[in-house]
């Protein structure tokens, strides 16, 4: 059955996804993933604990795991270019368009299975789960984009391949800019592509393995699909990003190897970044990187000790016990020279080590969501329990950034919601919102500092509600 992939394009700021992980700098890099296609079985709902996911590991994809991409300039409020690639109107809704077609070659016409293919607006690539997007047997593909009516986006051949530009004879490149009338979904998409060999001596490859300290993966040990990402952001530019694949072999003792790979890197100076989600520690976490890398090893401690996760979810208003509810693990690092990284997704309730800090966010249907810790937790005979009041209304964790020049979390903002003082961002530059219903505007304001993106839209093509109810707020100096 065809793969199906959902974007989301922003309006008017678009956010570079290098699908899951994410980056930003007020440059770009997200790659902060859009809605994957792992986020049915990642957003699992829960009753109790939470039974563990089947491992895919080869194709896995973080439900949020994303870079946070810079915006160049504030939310236009009328109709505007932006970046050359869409035009926004602020009367006009986005649209949901379902673009189908197929990747065959230019030379003999033939289906060609297996191509990566890229979506991107504004230069950004969108969504988390596009880097993973491949075509099937018969060279089809299927993808979801929302946005704006008359908006166009461009498609890029991942490494190996290339676009040929049939209505201009002769004219060959990585990428292709797709116009409106060829997204309405009314005819199959056709791209022609043919394979591509970079010049010898202009890129290099980067590969290695991630091992356990327990020693040999085994099924109950392996990552859960998109719990782990590498991802490759240049140095002096980290709005140029990739993510690295990973594959799961078995040696010749049949035991379980995890590999990963990052084909085509464009010489330069690099930094490779490793962001779990299963609470454990990883060395390193960082790797500095300036040509081709084999055997690169991340070595993940999980000796350390381990008890289970659980959560006690209840109704505010009426007591009763509420069974059905999705947590998500929230996880942000902050980079000096590479920017802002922001991993949401599902937990491993069943063990989780005991020591270091984490944060989550919980709702359930017609409930606010809620926002907590580790500090939220108590021991209860051998399960770490956290109880949690889910209250009518709305509620959303805004995180407020701002370019100095790289992304940055902003401490001591001031927030407004509907003209009133919410209050100021704590030193993590977050701040949880409350209100009866959703509010129609938030302002986050700060000295020598512009808002440049609407908290309230969906941002570098993932809303809060999949990025696990967390707002972003960009800020950027007055000019």
């Amino acid at each position: 059955m065809t793969r199906r992939t959902t974007l989301l394009l922003p309006s008017a700021l678009v956010l570079l996804v290098l699908g899951g992980l994410a980056w930003w700098s007020f440059q770009g890099g997200d790659r902060e993933r859009a809605p994957t296609e792992a986020d049915a079985a990642a957003s699992a709902r829960h009753s109790g604990d939470t039974p563990r996911a089947p491992v895919e590991l080869a194709r896995g994809a973080s439900e949020t795991a994303a870079p946070l991409p810079t915006p160049e300039r504030a939310t236009p409020t009328g109709p505007e270019a932006v970046d050359g690639h869409a035009t926004r109107s602020a009367a006009a809704p986005p649209q949901r368009l379902e673009v189908h077609g197929r990747t065959r070659s230019a030379e003999s016409g033939t289906p060609v299975a297996g191509v990566r293919l890229q979506f991107f607006a504004g230069g950004r690539l969108i969504g988390e789960t596009v880097s993973e997007l491949r075509t099937e047997v018969f060279g089809q593909f299927e993808v979801e984009l929302v946005l704006d009516a008359g908006a166009s986006c461009t498609v890029r051949a991942g490494a190996g391949w290339q676009l040929v530009h049939e209505a201009r004879p002769g004219t060959v490149a990585r990428e292709r800019e797709l116009a409106p009338e060829e997204l309405s979904g009314a005819i199959p998409l056709e791209i022609a592509v043919e394979p591509f060999t970079p010049e010898p001596g202009t890129t290099f490859d980067v590969r290695g393995e991630l091992v356990s300290e327990r020693g040999p993966w085994t099924a109950e040990t392996l990552p859960r699909a998109g719990a782990v990402l590498l991802d490759l952001a240049r140095k002096h530019d980290p709005s140029d990003t990739r993510r690295a694949l990973m594959r799961q072999e078995l040696d010749e003792q049949g035991t379980a190897r995890l590999f990963f790979e990052l084909a085509g890197v464009p010489n330069g100076e690099w930094r490779l970044t490793l962001s779990a989600l299963d609470g454990y520690r990883w060395h390193p976490p960082t790797v500095e990187i300036a040509g081709a890398t084999d055997r690169l090893t991340f070595l993940r401690y999980d000796k350390d000790a381990t008890v289970p996760l659980a959560f006690e979810v209840v109704d505010g208003a009426t007591g009763e016990a509420i069974a059905a509810y999705t947590v998500r693990h929230l996880q942000t690092s902050v980079s000096q020279d590479a920017g802002v990284f922001l991993h949401t997704g599902p937990f491993d309730l069943e063990r989780f080590p005991v020591q270091g800090a984490f944060a989550w966010s919980l709702w359930a249907e017609g409930h606010a969501p809620a926002f907590g810790d580790e500090t939220s937790f108590e021991l209860r005979g051998e399960r770490r329990v956290a109880r949690v009041v889910l209250q009518a209304g709305w509620s959303t964790k805004l995180f407020a950034l701002a370019r100095d020049p790289l992304a940055r979390p902003l401490a001591g903002a001031e927030v407004y919601v509907d003209e009133r003082f919410a209050g100021a961002t704590r030193s993590d530059g977050t701040l949880v919102l409350r209100a009866a219903q959703r509010p129609a505007k938030i302002e986050v304001r700060a000295a020598g500092l512009r808002l440049a993106t609407n908290p309230l839209e969906p941002y570098g093509g993932r809303s809060a509600e999949q990025r696990g109810h967390v707002s972003l707020a960009f800020l950027e100096p007055v000019r």
